[in-house]
């Protein structure tokens, strides 16, 4: 690791430790669309272990979008919490579809829904 990448894994973890819990959920967002970003521009690439990073990026990007599903409070939520566990579902399904096809098909629908 250079000391730029670990300066910079310092400041991500202190950036993390001193968020609130709604800049929280924005880092997770934003997390999930980059990394959906990353599986798509790899996918137009036609090198050598383009696969493994799309498997990675949108595995990364299921992860996300799944710890913001399990954290919804429904009792608390409401409607709310039912409308964004939909959502959710959807973009967990169409994450899991363009994983296993190794196609961008409807990801960046599912971009635009974490936009909101």
């Amino acid at each position: 690791m250079s000391p730029y990448e670990s300066a910079g894994s310092v400041y991500q973890t202190q950036a993390i430790g001193t968020a609130g819990p709604a800049q929280l959920v924005i880092m997770l967002y934003d997390g999930a669309i980059a990394a959906i970003a990353r599986a798509e521009h790899a996918m137009a690439d036609e090198s050598h272990g383009r696969y493994e990073v799309v498997n990675r990026e949108l595995t990364k990007a299921q992860d996300i979008v799944m710890e913001l599903f399990l954290s919804l409070d429904r009792d608390l939520g409401g409607t709310i919490a039912s409308n964004l566990a939909a959502i959710y579902e959807y973009c967990l399904a169409t994450l899991t579809k363009a994983n296993l096809e190794k196609t961008s098909g409807n990801l960046p629908d599912v971009k635009s829904n974490l936009v909101g």
